[in-house]
């Protein structure tokens, strides 16, 4: 599941996703993937971390509350935004999934699959650093 206000940006990550070979359905806001997310059941959630609306952090946490298991990797092209999450994250003890856009499809792939992997790893040092009337992006 995708989830980012950028129509182009949502509709490029859902094709991507699909060409090889997953299955995924974009939103285009945090409220509309909420309302798919049971009928959908990521396994993945890759999330903007900054939105209109509910922003891609309590969307995360409200998706993660009914779907435990589902992981979650966030995106973002805001810096300070990444470090503040972050910052607030090592005060917690928590330890969240951040990229920086843009990044390589590769990129983007092999994280997705190193998530979705059952024996999975801790990042790498350049990783680290719903079938309703939404607005969801079918990609095929």
């Amino acid at each position: 599941m995708i989830i980012d206000d950028e129509p182009g940006i949502a509709r490029m990550l859902c094709i991507m996703f699909e060409n090889a070979g997953y299955q995924a359905v974009a939103f285009h806001s945090g409220e509309d993937a909420i309302k798919c997310a049971t009928t959908f059941a990521p396994d993945l959630l890759i999330c903007d971390l900054n939105m209109p609306g509910i922003n891609g952090r309590a969307c995360a946490e409200r998706i993660s509350q009914v779907l435990p298991a589902c992981q979650v990797l966030f995106l973002t092209g805001d810096y300070l935004a990444l470090a503040k999450a972050q910052h607030a994250d090592r005060a917690k003890g928590v330890e969240q999934e951040f990229l920086t856009k843009p990044q390589p499809p590769l990129v983007l792939l092999r994280e997705a699959k190193r998530l979705l992997s059952p024996t999975r790893k801790k990042p790498a040092a350049d990783l680290a650093s719903a079938e309703e009337s939404v607005s969801a992006t079918h990609c095929r």
